[in-house]
């Protein structure tokens, strides 16, 4: 047992939890007098977890007459730690937090919560700071987190000690090569684009030039072949079936090792001519809203086959014979998305548990020591720093599924819930040519004018594997095409397996000399050897999946 009294002692056992990367699954109830923490803790449960306990811990923190005083001076009702420790949202139970002094009740708030009741729960009982300060998009998002939550005021808490100090949770970030290589959009947690010359000059984008999308405090995680993975099952009647336990060492000794050259593209990629070219959407007004084309990047991953694995796991069972079934991803972080199974288990895509790109073991930003790589899905399936896997009969229910990351804008007597989650990456191509400093707001790209000049940038088919059967340039807005010479140099990285068919989810290099001294802008598009083609203007969207020509601005 871990007696916590104040402050102090929460930062002290925080600081401590995370050098060991000890993290406590959350005891029910929990006292004011302790916390629960179990003692044989591994990397393979959820940082969040840990801040969870010490959510509660904080709660716990010396009595200051401060809040007594103001509540007797308001007429509100007083409660104590005990009193909303028992309101812990479980078995029935109302579900109260307490936020500066005051107490909460998020019962009902807990069914319309964006992140749903699940996350909501795990604070349940105690201080919800930390977990607002863990989840930081709280403080960054657009909807006032204080008025939403202001109605469900019922009190004030007796025990408040009037800090507001937050807790720091992310002290422990790894280092990283930004300055000329990324445009940061956010520090906490990090979100950045990749600045096109850079991706320009790596027909593979190196890891630390790979841009990073992060939700939460990056995990620390001591040993790759010590870190475990758990295979867990999903069923009515119980909802977590630990089916096995694998360590990652034993699991690159046992499995035969693959190389996929992929595309790793977030949903988001090219908000800001999404804005322009279809109206608001989902990013706008947020710190998003000015991303360009460098949230996609190409390596070669190397791990074990992700199909391989689940049929060594579940194939024995029956219920891999039934249809629908999806498979839900967990990180350390606590972040975790699913997929339906027959896009894990589809060998044209190769997909992995990924532990190495461009031949070297993963980093920390990217998801040390496993992550999965899904070809031709988007990025935000792909979860970092896997800790279990769960096979269930439907798709879950992750925010990042059920509210986040959707395919289309809701339609009549539609809701979030019933629009299909983001998945296919489309046919795309982008000019990476810039005259931009990286200094200059967002991802900013231009051209500046000239009679002739190399022009040059790169085209993926996405979801359907298919090769670039050709890319075109205009400079006369669409009235005359150019083709452009592509160049596929990372299919010799393909494993050659003649009994499959196996999916291009690379990028092409593609250059045009051309000159455009009279132009407006220069617009490219390309054509997938499958018949897509790259359209002038997708339909409007949330701001996932934007895939019109892309048009670079002359300026000078």
């Amino acid at each position: 047992m871990y007696r916590v009294r104040n402050l102090n002692g929460v930062l002290a056992e925080l600081r401590m939890l995370r050098a060991e990367r000890r993290s406590p699954c959350l005891p029910r109830p929990f006292t004011t007098a302790s916390v629960a923490i179990t003692p044989t803790m591994n990397s393979g449960k959820s940082v969040a977890a840990c801040c969870g306990a010490l959510a509660l811990a904080y709660a716990c923190a010396e009595s200051n007459f401060a809040a007594e005083k103001l509540a007797l001076a308001s007429g509100s009702a007083m409660y104590t730690a005990d009193d909303v420790s028992l309101r812990d949202g479980m078995e029935g139970r109302e579900l109260w937090v307490t936020y500066h002094g005051g107490v909460y009740d998020l019962t009902d708030f807990a069914k319309e919560h964006p992140g749903g009741a699940a996350f909501i729960k795990s604070a349940a009982g105690g201080a919800i700071e930390p977990w607002w300060q863990y989840w930081k998009k709280h403080s960054q998002s657009k909807v006032d987190v204080n008025a939403l939550i202001a109605k469900y005021k019922i009190g004030e808490h007796s025990d408040w000690d009037g800090d507001t100090t937050p807790i720091e949770l992310f002290d422990d970030e790894p280092s990283r090569n930004i300055e000329h290589q990324h445009l940061v959009m956010a520090e906490q947690p990090l979100e950045t684009e990749t600045w096109t010359p850079r991706l320009n000059e790596q027909l593979l984008t190196s890891a630390d030039a790979l841009y990073v999308r992060n939700h939460a405090p990056v995990p620390r995680v001591s040993s790759a072949d010590g870190h475990k993975i758990d295979f867990v099952l999903h069923t009515a009647d119980d909802p977590e079936i630990l089916m096995r336990s694998i360590q990652l060492g034993n699991l690159i000794k046992e499995k035969p090792q693959k190389v996929v050259p992929s595309v790793l593209q977030c949903a988001g990629n090219r908000a800001a001519d999404n804005i322009k070219a279809t109206g608001p959407t989902g990013f706008s007004g947020s710190e998003f809203e000015t991303m360009g084309v460098g949230m996609a990047g190409c390596g070669i991953w190397g791990g074990a086959s992700l199909k391989n694995v689940l049929e060594s796991v579940y194939g024995g069972y029956s219920i891999m014979r039934e249809k629908n079934l999806w498979v839900e991803f967990h990180g350390l972080d606590g972040y975790f998305t699913s997929i339906p199974l027959e896009v894990a288990n589809d060998c044209f895509r190769d997909a992995l548990i990924a532990t190495h790109m461009n031949g070297e073991p993963l980093n920390r930003d990217h998801g040390f020591p496993a992550r999965i790589l899904l070809p031709g899905i988007i990025g935000a399936r792909s979860v970092k720093w896997l800790s279990k896997v769960v096979l269930r009969r439907s798709e879950g229910d992750s925010p990042w599924n059920a509210r986040y990351y959707k395919a289309k804008l809701p339609g009549e007597a539609e809701t979030l819930k019933d629009m299909p989650s983001a998945m296919k990456l489309p046919v795309q191509s982008i000019m990476l040519t810039n005259d931009a400093s990286p200094s200059e707001p967002g991802g900013s790209q231009y051209l500046k004018r000239s009679d002739s000049r190399l022009l040059s940038g790169v085209a993926y088919s996405g979801f359907s594997g298919d090769s670039i059967a050709k890319v075109e340039v205009s400079t006369d807005q669409g009235l005359s095409w150019n083709e452009a010479k592509v160049t596929d140099s990372l299919k010799q990285f393909q494993e050659d397996d003649s009994s499959k068919e196996k999916g291009n989810f690379h990028w092409v290099k593609w250059e045009l000399t051309t000159g455009y001294k009279d132009a407006k802008e220069v617009w490219v598009r390309a054509f997938s050897s499958g018949g897509e083609i790259q359209p002038a203007e997708p339909k409007p969207n949330p701001g996932y999946l934007f895939n019109g020509y892309h048009k670079v601005p002359i300026v000078g």
